[in-house]
């Protein structure tokens, strides 16, 4: 899996491209861990270019929400490919996370930001 990371906003935004499953989830965990802790408290998992999603994925997407929510931050999902959102209506998660059709709408979905 590719992630291309930028930050708008104070929000760091993870675009991932290619399989999310396990072989995948130790990388997603050190990029999560360091921005976390940099200070990172919202993040935009970009999803639109995912091509496979395992319950590993998913469990670290849920392991990330958590670690978030714990800091006062949240996660949010924006352009789920099909793939993407047909495993999560199968999981039925798509009401645990707040998913996003677009970036924009993501990053309008968050509080002003503001880095300690």
């Amino acid at each position: 899996m590719k992630i291309d990371r930028r930050e708008e906003n104070g929000i760091l935004i993870l675009k991932l491209t290619g399989r999310f499953t396990l072989e995948q989830v130790p990388i997603m965990t050190e990029i999560v861990d360091s921005a976390i802790e940099a200070g990172d408290r919202f993040i935009i998992l970009n999803m639109l270019n995912i091509t496979d999603i395992s319950s590993s994925g998913l469990g670290k997407i849920m392991g990330i929400s958590r670690s978030l929510e714990l800091r006062n931050g949240r996660l949010a999902l924006a352009e789920p490919s099909p793939v993407v959102e047909y495993v999560l209506d199968l999981a039925r998660m798509l009401d645990v996370f707040p998913v996003y059709r677009s970036e924009e709408e993501a990053i309008k979905s968050f509080p002003p930001v503001r880095r300690h």
